[in-house]
């Protein structure tokens, strides 16, 4: 159920409102992760917590912030940008999560740099497997017409997302990696490369 709900918060990513925000709005989003990370490093110093407990603190919640903003109906794209401020955040909290913890396991060895490399080969690897999906469908349009009808469009949508939400989750786990931090970079995958996804949501 977290697995979902952390894929639909990556879904949920308005990538065309991000390439549209000023240089101006983006650095105030940076600046406002960096104070909150800052914030949570400096509490753990004065209390002496652990690292650990550190990133916890400075991680934004985006599955709590999502439900959150679908509560409170405020105008989309100030909702957006808050959405991107958390998921930010919340990117680099998992991310530095999973390379302490691959750094407790292995510490600085040649394991440690074999799983960091294979991490950035799955993301990419992906991302280049929809992106060419993505060009054959509008490339070749009469033999990938089955995909757009009406008619299947929706449910082929909702399998093909679940099906790659849950192969992120299986290959992140294989790797003894965060398999929640798959099931998010599996939904930011995938609304990047398939912008149209209004009815997927839906």
């Amino acid at each position: 159920g977290f697995a979902l709900l952390m894929f639909l918060a990556g879904l949920e990513i308005d990538w065309n409102l991000i390439e549209e925000l000023k240089f101006k709005e983006k650095i105030i989003i940076f600046l406002v992760v960096l104070t909150n990370f800052f914030a949570a490093w400096l509490y753990s110093k004065i209390f002496k917590l652990s690292f650990s407990s550190a990133l916890l603190l400075a991680s934004m919640g985006i599955g709590l912030m999502l439900v959150v903003l679908k509560e409170l109906n405020l105008p989309r794209d100030f909702s957006q940008k808050i959405l991107i401020t958390g998921s930010v955040g919340e990117v680099l909290t998992l991310l530095i999560l999973t390379f302490y913890d691959l750094h407790l396991s292995y510490g600085t060895s040649k394991i440690f740099i074999i799983k960091t490399l294979i991490i950035l080969i799955v993301f990419f690897s992906f991302y280049f497997f929809l992106k060419l999906v993505r060009l054959l469908v509008w490339y070749f349009p009469q033999k990938f017409a089955f995909l757009l009808e009406e008619d299947n469009k929706n449910a082929l949508d909702v399998r093909a997302s679940f099906a790659f939400m849950l192969l992120f989750i299986v290959i992140f786990n294989y790797l003894h990696i965060e398999p929640i931090l798959g099931a998010f970079i599996a939904g930011t995958i995938f609304g990047y490369v398939f912008r149209e996804k209004e009815t997927l949501e839906k």
